[in-house]
């Protein structure tokens, strides 16, 4: 995903949990490494573990809410299943991509996978209509449902226990809430994402 719909995606959560959505800058913080030739960028700050990390050397951030924080940054690895791999827990274990984008992405490789990683390449009505679907869709009626929603669904992608990245959580926030039962299915929104997706990559 690219860095804008990163932060709109990102924006929309937040703002339905009501939380502070200048907390959405969190959402580009995996893509730090970009640009400083990092091999296996995908692995290298989208797992779980990394997020202490970032944390910690991240400045000129809001950080006072560690809760809106994880949120934010977890919702960047899920969207990142959009159009390519990625290694939550570690190298031996990648979420697979959505497949619907993936046989697109490979049709065209270096138009849509461009389209899809630099927001310069799409069209402002893309991400219009994106934010349009963002809204429309709840991913949790708390911030813990939403991130264990998240963490279930990379964690089931990736053949790992959930509660290996759950724990990663709590210990990152102090908070036991992220043991959650309550999960959100997020297939629908996927499929209708995908779609949106497609019909741009068509087009551009």
């Amino acid at each position: 995903m690219d860095f804008v719909s990163h932060q709109l995606f990102a924006e929309s959560i937040l703002t339905q949990l009501s939380k502070d959505p200048a907390y959405k800058v969190w959402a580009n913080e995996p893509d730090l490494d970009l640009g400083d030739g990092t091999l296996l960028h995908r692995y290298r700050l989208h797992r779980f573990s990394a997020i202490n990390e970032m944390y910690i050397n991240s400045t000129d951030k809001p950080d006072t809410d560690k809760d809106a924080i994880a949120l934010s940054i977890i919702s960047h690895i899920y969207a990142d299943t959009f159009n390519g791999f990625v290694f939550p827990y570690d190298i031996t274990h990648p979420a697979l991509q959505n497949p619907k984008i993936f046989w697109k992405l490979i049709q065209n490789p270096i138009k849509n996978i461009n389209a899809m990683s630099d927001s310069s390449n799409m069209p402002l009505a893309f991400f219009m209509d994106s934010r349009t679907l963002f809204n429309e869709y709840s991913f949790g009626t708390t911030v813990e449902e939403a991130v264990a929603s998240f963490i279930n669904i990379l964690s089931k992608r990736s053949g790992v226990n959930p509660c290996i990245g759950i724990e990663t959580i709590v210990d990152f926030t102090n908070n036991i809430g992220y043991r959650t039962k309550n999960i959100t299915d997020t297939t629908l929104f996927e499929e209708e994402y995908s779609t949106l997706v497609i019909k741009y990559l068509d087009i551009i």
